[in-house]
């Protein structure tokens, strides 16, 4: 597909996609080395347990 046939949407995609693309390139993940300690996986497990209860609560009453 050449550039002059995409919608301004695909364009947009294309370029949000590589920009997005080289930041990863540029600054990588500070993160990725980094180890998430049990009791904050735990919470983090529990809240989005929590989360997905509630949602099928409001769900199940609407």
């Amino acid at each position: 597909m050449q550039v002059k046939d995409m919608t301004v949407e695909q364009l947009q995609d294309l370029i949000r996609h590589t920009v997005e693309q080289c930041l990863e390139e540029y600054f990588g993940d500070p993160d990725e080395d980094l180890n998430v300690r049990d009791e904050v996986k735990q919470q983090l497990l529990e809240s989005l347990k929590q989360t997905n209860n509630q949602q099928s609560n409001h769900s199940s009453v609407a």
